[in-house]
């Protein structure tokens, strides 16, 4: 899969977080339609683009029917997330 450039949109939130973003990195070629899947770069969450290009939690159902390899890269974003978070806790002495 090719990575393609960086593409400015309108600021949108996550679903599960709250993390303003207003930019995309697309795998392939360019920009993101209803239905195409993102994940969280503060938090690792997967979520939908919905018509509008705003984001929408994944149901169940939308999640159990993602291929293999999709919920890999979730587990993957979702871990490193958090990794983060420990690694500037430390950083911080434990502190908030």
């Amino acid at each position: 899969m090719k990575r393609g450039a960086m593409i400015r949109m309108p600021a949108r939130l996550c679903p599960e977080c709250g993390y303003l973003t207003d930019a995309v990195s697309p795998i392939g070629e360019g920009k993101p339609e209803a239905g195409d899947l993102s994940l969280c770069l503060n938090c690792g969450a997967p979520a939908l683009f919905t018509r509008e290009l705003k984001l929408r939690e994944l149901t169940l159902e939308e999640f159990k029917a993602l291929p293999a390899n999709y919920k890999r890269a979730i587990r993957y974003a979702r871990a490193a997330a958090h990794r983060v978070v420990d690694v500037d806790l430390a950083r911080r002495g434990g502190r908030v």
